[in-house]
């Protein structure tokens, strides 16, 4: 996972300031050109097809004038449906990372007004960056892991991230809680699947050619609800960046509570970095 082509996806809210803020200093760190991506809607802020650019860059360079760092940016303006033309415009334009501002709202909220970010992030099969509008990019990056080949996709596209902007790399997996299981005999012995786990990380890593050299080996193993124990994984090491996997397609978050990554990205404090799988 390359960094040199960064969309930040923005409609003018205080979430979307914020990330495009936060990748305005972290881009020229890490050498990416950075898009400001709207999507015109009938009737929306922009919806004068002539005015539109233009009020987009009075906006950005407004966002800019006070960050004495900030990257350059370029501003794309296109019509449609967000939901659709966000991911696909990142697809497009190749982009190697989709940003977006994480807003908070409640089950019932996202049930009755959509979520327009669930809805990018199950069709873009671009890497997608979740930043809510209280949190940076400061601490590392901690991937969490489901134990399958597939999924070691997540590794390498968060140990590439940590490389490019120059961040620790850490690793947790949940373990399932078998009912009447000794905590010390759990503890004590790891499982077939976290063995094979820790081969295939070595494997990975070997293959990168020290690419990413972040990561020190460290596998955390917790076990009980796969959420709430990463979140709490989270918590003790104070990542700044928390990375899972991503499924595309699938009914919106709002009515499927058994997505583990959906419930992380909706609960997390921090950035969260979703991987298409």
């Amino acid at each position: 996972m390359a960094l040199g082509n960064i969309i930040v996806a923005v409609d003018f809210s205080e979430a979307s300031e914020h990330a495009l803020a936060v990748m305005l200093e972290t881009a020229p760190s890490c050498g990416a050109a950075l898009t400001a991506l709207h999507v015109r809607q009938a009737g929306g802020f922009l919806s004068d097809e002539r005015s539109a650019p233009a009020r987009l860059e009075q906006w950005v360079e407004a966002v800019r004038a006070g960050l004495p760092h900030a990257a350059p940016v370029e501003c794309m303006v296109v019509p449609g449906l967000p939901i659709v033309e966000v991911a696909r415009g990142a697809e497009q334009r190749q982009a190697h990372l989709l940003v977006l501002g994480a807003k908070s709202r409640t089950r019932l909220e996202r049930l009755y007004f959509g979520d327009t970010g669930d809805g990018v992030v199950r069709r873009s099969r671009v890497p997608c960056l979740f930043i809510p509008t209280a949190a940076s990019l400061e601490g590392g990056v901690l991937a969490a892991l489901d134990g399958s080949e597939r999924g070691v996709s997540v590794f390498a596209a968060a140990r590439d991230f940590a490389y490019h902007t120059g961040r620790s790399l850490r690793v947790v997996t949940v373990e399932p809680h078998w009912p009447g299981e000794p905590p010390e005999l759990a503890a004590a012995v790891p499982s077939g699947r976290t063995l094979r786990l820790q081969q295939l990380l070595s494997a990975s890593q070997a293959a990168a050619n020290g690419h990413g050299s972040s990561y020190a080996g460290e596998l955390a193993v917790r076990r009980g609800d796969p959420a709430a124990e990463i979140l709490a994984e989270r918590e003790r090491t104070h990542a700044g960046v928390l990375a899972v996997g991503y499924r595309l397609g699938g009914p919106p978050a709002a009515v499927e509570t058994g997505s583990v990554s959906r419930r992380v990205v909706h609960q997390a404090p921090c950035a969260v970095l979703t991987v298409p799988l």
